[in-house]
């Protein structure tokens, strides 16, 4: 059985520190794990800075609905990363 670093490409070479871009990168690998809706959420708010309002119009859901999906994927987010024991490689 492959590591979960094996099955997601997470894994990095020599233990590196990581660079702004690379932890970017790093962090869009994982954000690219999580359901396709709770990603793109996340990828409009934080990566092409659309306000709540905009990704509401963008999703066609009411604003209350995005406050709710932009913070559940948050949680997801926080939940993957801590269950796999990314942290160090983020920070």
């Amino acid at each position: 059985m492959n590591s979960i670093d094996e099955m997601y490409k997470l894994e990095y070479e020599d233990n590196k520190d990581f660079t702004i871009q690379n932890r970017k990168d790093f962090l869009f690998t994982i954000i690219d794990k999580l359901p396709i809706r709770n990603a793109l959420v996340l990828i409009l708010f934080y990566m092409d800075n659309l306000s709540l309002k905009e990704i509401s119009e963008v999703l066609s859901i009411s604003l209350s609905n995005a406050k709710v999906l932009l913070y559940r994927s948050r949680n997801m987010l926080r939940e993957f990363i801590i269950k796999h024991n990314y942290q160090e490689e983020i920070l």
